[in-house]
C-alpha cells in the first residue's frame, strides 16, 4: 500500500461535544432553522431489551452490509442543522476516531472527517451521534451536544460560548471534532463499541467511523492501530459529549500534522 506524507490543508475541523441536559432528545424539525443543542439521557429497560449483555448466537452483520435505514437506527441524538445546498454528503466523507488523553474516568479524543469529493462542501451546527457494538447491538449511550474550547492543551467545556460559523472543506481537507466519553465505560466481558455513527445534518445518513481503523492519520502511538483489539472503552451506557463543527486550532493542527497521512483512496 502506497503511503505518503502530506501537509495538512485543513479548512475546518469538526469539534464534537455536549450540553448537560437529560431526557429524550427533541423531535427533528422540518424547518431549515437549526435546532438548539440537545441531549438524550439514560435508556429505559424497555428500550434496551433482554440479552443486551450476552454474545448473540446468530451471525453479526458486517458494517458494509447495513442499509442506510439500518445505520440511521443506531442514532441516539440527531444533528441540529438541516441540509443545505453545499452540505457535505456522507458518501463523500471518510472518518477516523483518534484518542488524545484520559483523566479521572474521562476520555478525550477527536473525530476526523475528510472530504473525499472533488468539490467543496460545508459542515455546520452540532452533529448527531450513535454507536454500534462489536456484537452488533445498538448502544444506548447518553449523548449531549455542547460547545468546547481548548485553553492551551487541555479540553474544557464552554457553556457561555457562541456556536462557530459553518466550516467549508475543500477536496482532501480534514475536519476534526472533539469527543469526550465518561460514566459507564466498557470493561472486561462487556461489549465494546466498534462503530461510531456521526450524522452531519438532520437529513443525512450517519457516517460510519470505525473504532479499529486508521483511515486518515497513521499514528503508531494511537491505541486504535489496525488489527489490534478494540481499545476505545465506549460501552453500552457510556456518556458521550460532542461539540459543534469548528475550524481547528493550532494545537489540533500540530498533533495531526506530526503524523503520516493516508491520501484519499489509499487507506489500509
Amino acid at each position: 500500500m502506497k503511503r505518503l506524507v502530506m501537509s495538512l490543508p485543513l479548512a475546518g475541523l469538526l469539534l464534537l461535544t455536549a450540553c448537560s441536559q437529560t431526557g429524550p432528545s427533541a423531535p427533528v424539525a422540518s424547518s431549515p432553522t437549526p435546532n438548539p443543542p440537545g441531549a438524550v439521557g439514560q435508556a429505559t429497560e424497555e428500550e434496551v431489551g433482554a440479552g443486551w449483555d450476552e454474545v448473540p448466537d446468530t451471525p453479526i452483520p458486517d458494517e458494509a452490509d447495513l442499509s442506510d435505514a439500518e445505520r440511521a437506527e443506531f442514532l441516539r441524538l440527531p444533528a441540529t442543522d438541516a441540509a443545505g445546498p453545499a452540505s457535505c454528503r456522507p458518501e463523500d466523507l471518510t472518518g477516523q476516531l483518534r484518542y488524545w488523553d484520559a483523566a479521572l474516568g474521562h476520555r478525550f479524543g477527536s473525530i476526523l472527517l475528510r472530504n473525499d469529493a472533488d468539490t467543496d462542501c460545508t459542515l455546520s451546527g452540532f452533529p448527531g451521534l450513535g454507536a454500534r457494538g462489536e456484537w452488533g447491538n445498538k448502544f444506548h449511550v447518553e449523548a449531549e451536544q455542547e460547545l468546547y474550547h481548548r485553553p492551551k492543551e487541555h479540553l474544557a467545556r464552554d457553556v457561555d460560548g457562541e456556536a462557530p460559523p459553518p466550516v467549508t472543506l475543500a477536496p482532501g481537507e480534514i475536519a476534526e471534532a472533539y469527543l469526550e466519553w465518561t460514566g459507564a465505560l466498557a470493561g472486561s466481558g462487556s461489549e465494546w463499541a466498534q462503530t461510531l455513527y456521526v450524522q452531519t445534518d438532520r437529513d443525512a445518513t450517519p457516517v460510519a467511523v470505525p473504532m479499529d481503523r486508521q483511515a486518515i492519520v497513521e499514528d503508531p502511538q494511537d491505541p486504535m492501530a489496525p488489527g489490534e483489539p478494540l481499545s476505545i472503552d465506549i460501552g453500552m451506557f457510556t456518556k458521550l459529549r460532542v461539540g459543534a463543527f469548528e475550524t481547528p486550532d493550532e494545537h489540533a493542527l500540530r498533533l495531526v500534522g506530526e503524523h503520516e497521512l493516508f491520501p484519499p483512496g489509499d487507506t489500509p
